[in-house]
């Protein structure tokens, strides 16, 4: 499952899962002691929780997604726990439905396997291919701000001319590790883009342009209260990364990318050619770069679901469409590419 970009938003949906849970009786005694719903009992659930908390009220309002309530409903009798949730993932996957991070997660037993801490995220790595070109390889977003600074702090001190970032196979993670390498690079503030929950579109408002979005205030601060504070409060959280104190990054920048680069890592490559003047090589990336959250159903199913739109600066969303790269070669071909380009 591809990570959300900037998981941000759970207190909200915590907020509407309480009253979703009233309006179907689903305090969390009454869940314990329930036996296992059945497979339209839970398709019922995931549907209501997707027409109150999809960005867009559109998104469930479509065709595709009439088609697809359609095909819950013609579920076959009998479905263990794995099978009704195939049958959701294959029923929206078939409907074409337009958005990503959507899925229905089947409940997991209780093993001390499944109840182990997961595996921590790669750290991300700075070596040198050659003399005065570094390369920094981010497997993951997955990680604290802090966990970035030993690489990020040894490429500054180093101040090499030509700069190669690695996103290939990084699969996202969360704002302060993103964050952190985009205010590592600046030389000035980088605009990037906007977050916009149910509260924003649900009020009838159409997809704002670049000069809407530019009129929008920016956070103030840049961690996961405030952002989650906004999506509640006006349903718009803007970004905007202060310039690097140490002066930013002014060599040559190359960003590896391919069609595993998804969420957390496409807006950090858009930002870092629209921005910074990156060049892209390698190919186009995922197009799943949406806001989501992982919700309890009754039964110990889980619904994930996007719950904030992400538009770039210039008002493009990137999920269904992803980033193209500027060169494109096979994945395993483009750091010796990126390096013959560099001379």
């Amino acid at each position: 499952m591809i990570r959300s970009f900037f998981t941000v938003t759970r207190h909200l949906a915590k907020r509407v899962l309480a009253v979703f849970a009233l309006s179907f009786g689903l305090s969390p005694l009454a869940q314990a002691a329930a036996p296992e719903p059945s497979a339209q009992s839970v398709y019922a659930q995931a549907l209501a929780l997707s027409d109150r908390l999809l960005p867009l009220p559109a998104w469930s309002q479509s065709s595709a997604f009439t088609a697809f309530r359609q095909a819950l409903l013609a579920a076959p009798e009998g479905l263990d726990a794995a099978g009704v949730a195939l049958h959701f993932n294959r029923s929206q996957h078939a409907a074409k439905l337009g958005f990503s991070h959507y899925a229905l997660l089947a409940p997991q037993p209780e093993t001390p396997a499944a109840s182990a801490p997961a595996a921590p995220a790669p750290l991300p790595r700075l070596s040198w291919p050659r003399p005065g070109v570094a390369l920094l390889s981010i497997p993951s977003f997955a990680l604290d701000a802090a966990q970035m600074l030993p690489a990020a702090q040894a490429l500054a001190a180093a101040r090499p001319e030509a700069l190669i970032i690695d996103l290939r196979g990084n699969a996202g993670g969360a704002l302060p590790a993103a964050a952190s390498l985009l205010g590592l690079l600046a030389p000035a503030p980088v605009d990037a883009g906007v977050f916009l929950s149910r509260r924003w579109y649900g009020q009838g408002r159409d997809e704002p342009d670049a000069a809407a979005l530019a009129q929008m205030p920016a956070l103030a601060t840049l961690d996961l209260a405030a952002l989650s504070q906004a999506l509640q409060t006006t349903g718009v959280a803007r970004l905007r990364i202060p310039a690097s104190p140490a002066g930013g990054f002014r060599g040559r920048l190359l960003v590896l990318i391919d069609g595993h680069t998804a969420s957390t890592s496409e807006p950090v490559a858009w930002l870092l050619r629209q921005a910074l003047g990156a060049r892209l090589i390698g190919q186009h990336t995922a197009g799943a770069m949406l806001s989501s959250e992982a919700l309890p159903l009754a039964g110990g199913y889980r619904l994930r679901l996007p719950v904030a739109d992400y538009l770039t600066p210039s008002s493009k969303r990137l999920d269904g469409h992803g980033v193209q790269p500027d060169l494109q070669v096979p994945p395993e071909q483009a750091l010796q590419i990126a390096l013959e380009t560099l001379g």
